[in-house]
């Protein structure tokens, strides 16, 4: 292989790091992590806005 090649080992090294990133980084917009922080995030104000407040009846 020449200089700046990348071995067919490296980029299936590459890639399962990629994919296990796309799953696990809540911090990256377009993982999964993020979009079900969010939604977890989202579901908790939608339930803080529906619950009564203590004292009100």
């Amino acid at each position: 292989m020449g200089a700046g090649t990348v071995s067919k080992d490296e980029r299936v090294v590459s890639s399962g790091n990629e994919l296990f990133a796309l799953l696990t980084d809540r911090t990256r917009p377009g993982t999964l992590a993020y979009a079900v922080h969010r939604l977890t995030g989202a579901a908790q104000a939608v339930r803080e806005q529906l619950s009564p407040t203590p004292g009100s009846s």
